[in-house]
């Protein structure tokens, strides 16, 4: 089983905590909290009120000495058990992960899973996903006719959904054939080169649009290896992402998605120097794909957030150089989409 908990999902708190530091947890706590709780809480409040009224009384009249004690004593009674509804509400997140965690026996993950989860900690605290399991959120099958209180699980249903709208996938055989295409004759590659890098001030605009430096993007441009980085980073982030969703909509088996993650983490731990030089390309590969620059001004801000008070451990691992083969399209992309470009080009200026 983890020991390490992780952010309570729709959460960039990490790892999950209690806090009584803060009045709004209490508010929080007392909002989440079940109907007997509810109940238990305003039952607590009214011994307390009534230990109070009690002891002022008795305290007015004290010929009565042994109901002035019983009214402390229902007041501290009141206290601590108040005090262990707290507790036990506050505590509850932890609580429940641990308890998913146990009877989904799930367990650390290896080194190379956890390089590979990293390539998502970006997104992942972004939007308050999980970083540490393959699922990036808790799934209610795992753990099937175990009460959960206020745990939300991920719905398969609405997965599916979201799959479909996004990717066009409803079977396992359309989720293989979406994950080769990311990087088979790439529609966003040739987009990006197309529209930004051969165009005489492309590369200005794109900048401006996604808030990566000039420099960064010309970088990407540069052939290491006999291979460029283009917006690689980009598809790999996809091809993650799509795995765990695909997974998580019971489409494929736990072991066709870390088999996939796993190849397609060791294009990235071939081609980017570091995570940051990872992520940089993710955003610039969004900016080619969205074109919308509400959107990349609101993801230059998570970036910056991200920067400064993400946590999440796998962000601090290591990163680990690796030499994968591969596949040929990543080794041709550049010169593959710079012939058919200019091809079109002179037939265009052939019909003037």
């Amino acid at each position: 089983m983890r020991k390490k908990l992780q952010n309570d999902p729709a959460s960039q708190i990490y790892p999950v905590g209690f806090n009584f530091s803060d009045v709004k947890t209490i508010s929080r706590m007392l909002a989440n909290a079940t109907k007997i709780e509810r109940e238990m809480f305003g039952a607590l409040n009214f011994l307390f009120i009534l230990g109070i009224i009690g002891s002022i009384v008795f305290f007015i009249f004290d010929d009565i000495p042994f109901l002035f004690i019983m009214s402390l004593a229902v007041i501290g009674l009141s206290f601590l058990t108040a005090l262990i509804i707290f507790y036990w509400v506050g505590n509850r997140d932890r609580s429940n992960q641990r308890k998913y965690y146990r009877l989904s026996n799930t367990q650390e993950l290896t080194s190379e899973k956890a390089q590979a989860l990293q390539l998502m900690v970006y997104s992942d605290y972004s939007s308050g996903c999980w970083n540490e399991t393959l699922e990036h959120s808790p799934i209610e099958n795992k753990v099937k006719g175990v009460n959960f209180f206020n745990f939300s699980f991920s719905d398969p249903n609405e997965i599916r959904k979201e799959i479909y709208k996004d990717w066009g996938i409803r079977k396992k055989e359309h989720y293989k054939q979406r994950i080769s295409e990311l990087f088979d004759e790439n529609n966003q590659i040739e987009r990006f080169l197309t529209k930004y890098v051969f165009q005489p001030q492309g590369i200005h605009e794109l900048s401006r649009l996604s808030g990566i430096s000039k420099d960064k993007i010309d970088s990407y441009l540069i052939q290491k290896d006999g291979v460029d980085k283009l917006i690689w980073g980009f598809e790999i982030w996809r091809a993650i992402k799509l795995a765990r969703t695909a997974y998580m909509a019971e489409y494929i088996s736990e072991q066709q998605a870390w088999e996939d993650i796993l190849m397609v983490s060791s294009y990235a731990h071939t081609l980017f120097d570091d995570l940051d030089d990872f992520i940089q390309n993710q955003i610039l590969g969004l900016a080619v794909w969205s074109g919308d620059t509400e959107l990349m001004e609101n993801e230059m801000m998570w970036y910056q957030n991200y920067n400064q008070h993400c946590r999440f451990s796998y962000k601090f691992l290591p990163w680990k150089k690796q030499q994968a083969e591969l596949p040929p399209y990543m080794y041709n992309a550049y010169s593959e989409v710079r012939k058919k470009y200019e091809e079109n080009l002179t037939y265009q200026l052939s019909q003037l």
